[in-house]
C-alpha cells in the first residue's frame, strides 16, 4: 500500500484581535485595525485580497463576490506568513455579521502558486469605535 500525502496550502486563521481594544472576543471597531494572526496568511497574486462578506443567518459567507467588500491594499499594514495587520474598510456597517475571507496564490518568496487559497474566518461584528 502506498501513503499518499496531501499538503494543504490554504491560509489558516487562528487568531483575529480588534488591535484597538485588544480582545478577541470577535466583535471589531469601525475604522480601526485588525490583527490576524495564523499560518500561510500572506496576501499575494493578482487575484489575493482580504474581503468583508455579509454572514448569512446561518453563519455561512455570502457566496455573491460582488456584495463582499475588500481591504483596500494600501490599507493593509502588515502582509507576513503569520501575521496580518489593516485597517477595516470604512463601508462596513456597524452591527452587521460579516465572516473575513483571505485569498492569496503567494507561495514564498516572489513565487505565485497556480491557484488561489482561501480561508474564511467565524463570523465577527463590527461594532462603533
Amino acid at each position: 500500500m502506498n501513503k499518499v500525502s496531501v499538503f494543504d496550502s490554504s491560509p489558516l486563521i487562528d487568531v483575529m484581535t480588534d488591535v484597538y481594544t485588544g480582545k478577541t472576543d470577535g466583535n471589531f471597531s469601525a475604522g480601526k485595525v485588525m490583527k490576524i494572526e495564523g499560518g500561510r496568511l500572506k496576501i499575494g497574486g493578482d487575484a489575493g485580497g482580504i474581503f468583508f462578506a455579509p454572514a448569512t443567518e446561518s453563519g455561512d459567507a455570502v457566496e455573491d463576490e460582488s456584495k463582499w467588500i475588500e481591504v483596500d491594499k494600501t490599507k493593509i499594514i502588515r502582509n507576513q506568513p503569520r501575521e496580518l495587520e489593516f485597517f477595516l474598510p470604512s463601508s462596513l456597517v456597524a452591527g452587521k455579521r460579516y465572516c473575513v475571507i483571505l485569498k492569496t496564490n503567494f507561495s514564498r518568496n516572489t513565487l505565485s502558486k497556480k491557484n488561489v487559497s482561501s480561508a474564511v474566518s467565524d463570523v465577527i461584528t463590527i461594532v462603533e469605535s
